[in-house]
Parts: C-alpha cells; structure tokens; sequence
C-alpha cells in the first residue's frame, strides 16, 4: 500500500468511528488525482457514497461547502434530480478536512439519442431556474471563488512557473481573456450549475428519472457554462447545438453568442488543467491557447 492509500485509509477509519449511524463495509470504488471515492454499506441506510482528499486543503474545504448548500436546495424541490446528503461534517475535528456522506445513485448512464437529449434539455432548463436572488444569502462575491475569479487565480498561481519565453506569450493571451471575463462579470442571470454536465454524470434510474451525480464542480455561474461544458465534451456540432437548445428553451442570439464567450473560458481553464498537470507547456500553449482562443476575436 503506498503513502497516498495509508492517508486515505487512516482519515477513513476515524470517519466511520465518527458516525452517527454503523456502516457494515466498504470498498474503494475510484482513486483520482486530488481524492479517492469510497462506497459505504449500511444496514438501514443502503449505499453510500464518500469521497475523502488526498491531503487537506481549504480550497476542498470551500468548494465543499458551495457543494452542500447547493444539494440541500435541490433536495427541497418536489422532483429532485441531485443525490441527496446524509451526513456532512465542516468541523474539521475528526480530520483535518471537511467531508460528506451522498447517497448512492443505482443507474445507467444516458446516451446521446433523442430521448435522452431531450430529457437532459428539459432537465438543465429546471436546473438553471434556481436563481440565486431567489434563495438569498449566497451571492456570487461574497466569501467565495467564483467560477471567473477561480480562473484568475489559478491562472496567477501558474504563470510565475513557467519559461521566460511562455510568460511572455501568454501576456496578449491573458488580456484577451480578461476582456471576456469583463463580459461575464457583468452578467446578472447567476444560477445553479453543475460543473461539469457529461453522459458520465448523468444517470437515469429505474423509475425512469434522470439524476445528475459528481457535483463537486458545482457553483453559481451563468447557464452557458453547464451548456458550453456538455457542447464541448461530447463534441456537439452546430446542428445539434441548435436543436439542444431549442428542446431547452432559449435558441436566442444572446444566448449563442453566451456560449461563444463561455467557450473561450472552457479553453482557458484546459489550458490551466494541462499547466496543473505538468503537462508540456509550449504545446498545451501552441494547440489549447493560440490556435482555438484568438480565433474569430
């Protein structure tokens, strides 16, 4: 077992002793790059769902909060489409992170032919009408990273990492790129988005409802950034934009020209996603950067 798989194991044997309720298994279902996902068995609560950090860090901290806040909302509507929370703890006494404990959606993932698209369409229009001006106390810029503010951020933190010659690249790249955020700062529809909208987070159950799973991308954000995220994912060409679009309810010209801008963004935070990994920075710069993000400015 290496270091990272004893840190996860120690942290998750304090969290079962912590719990209010007695899980009778577990089995670690994924490890990923900053956390390893764990599925619990429980005698009267079923299957469970926890995911626990590599190392703690009060970026995992905040966005799990965002995370939380925005499931309890969902889980107040009559028809909810979120995995709902069992358990959460923001104290930080047991370990020295936050953590919660989902449900475990049982389901297959959706396809893309019609009757799914259509179905996940009318599902992400529901979605984007939770506004945050209509559950107050959420603002987008108080206490908290937004999604355009993450970017600067990250951005910031990486670029004093890389060669003379890609800084200096990158100057005319970063001005193109706050003049877009200048636009999306002044929009003023906020809503609830999922983050990262794909057919592998997106379920359909036995009862024949759609339920979206993986939040922790979650944050209050325009529509566009869910729509651009699936469009560009799954590969959508024009057409079938077009036709999504229309099925969710708004085709409008504004709304296309949204997309194009939070396009830009998406090829943005890849860009940092490649730099982050330690990926090979002039190619990431010369294939995700120059090429697709000053086009058609």
């Amino acid at each position: 077992m290496n270091n990272r798989a004893k840190t996860s194991s120690r942290y998750l044997s304090r969290i079962l002793r912590s719990l209010p309720f007695k899980v009778s298994s577990w089995k670690l279902m994924h490890r990923g790059a900053w956390h390893d996902v764990y599925l619990l068995k429980t005698d009267n609560r079923g299957e469970l769902l926890m995911k626990i950090p590599k190392k703690a860090f009060e970026t995992w901290n905040k966005k799990l909060k965002v995370e939380n806040r925005i499931l309890k909302r969902l889980a107040s509507q009559p028809k909810c489409f979120a995995p709902h929370t069992v358990y959460a703890d923001f104290s930080k006494k047991t370990v020295p992170f936050s953590f919660q404990i989902l449900e475990f959606i049982h389901g297959k993932n959706i396809k893309l032919v019609p009757a799914d698209l259509c179905d996940l369409a009318i599902q992400m229009r529901s979605l984007h009408k939770n506004a945050f001006i209509q559950w107050g106390g959420f603002p987008p810029r108080k206490n908290r990273f937004t999604f355009d503010e993450y970017l600067v951020y990250r951005f910031s933190a990486q670029v004093n990492r890389l060669p003379k010659g890609a800084q200096k690249r990158l100057s005319p790249i970063f001005k193109h790129i706050q003049s877009v955020l200048r636009y999306y700062q002044c929009r003023q529809n906020f809503c609830i988005t999922h983050g990262d909208v794909n057919t592998r987070n997106i379920l359909r159950t036995k009862e024949g409802d759609l339920k979206f799973i993986d939040w922790e991308a979650a944050d209050i954000c325009p529509p566009p950034r869910d729509l651009v995220d699936f469009f560009v994912i799954e590969r959508f060409s024009k057409e079938r934009r077009i036709s999504f679009l229309k099925i969710y309810g708004d085709s409008s010209k504004q709304m296309k020209n949204e997309i194009y801008v939070f396009e830009k963004l998406a090829i943005f935070a890849e860009f940092l996603d490649d730099l982050e990994m330690g990926k090979d920075v002039m190619s990431a710069l010369q294939k995700k950067i120059l090429t697709p993000l000053l086009s058609n400015q």
